[in-house]
């Protein structure tokens, strides 16, 4: 029970830096996030250094999203700040 109120507390960490980002995700109770970054997202965060997995094995979902493992809050928050400039790189 304790694990599974740290996992929802860094979940909410990530989650709100991704609604800040204005960047679409699924509702999950599970130790990851399936958010919509958008085509080429996925190799920029790769070439960053930040290993997100490819997200279109879910039944629904194509090469916009990936699947992004809640991390303890520190991490969650740089990994934010690489999302962030991925997007805008991104960006036509």
């Amino acid at each position: 029970a304790r694990r599974a109120s740290q996992v929802a507390q860094h979940r909410a960490v990530l989650t709100d830096g991704l609604d800040a980002l204005g960047v679409r995700h699924l509702p999950s109770a599970a130790p990851f996030v399936l958010a919509e970054v958008g085509t080429g997202v996925h190799g920029a965060l790769r070439s960053a250094g930040w290993a997100v997995r490819r997200a279109d094995t879910f039944p629904g979902l194509d090469d916009r999203w990936v699947r992004v493992a809640v991390r303890a809050p520190d991490v969650a928050r740089r990994f934010l700040a690489a999302l962030e400039i991925a997007l805008q790189e991104a960006r036509p």
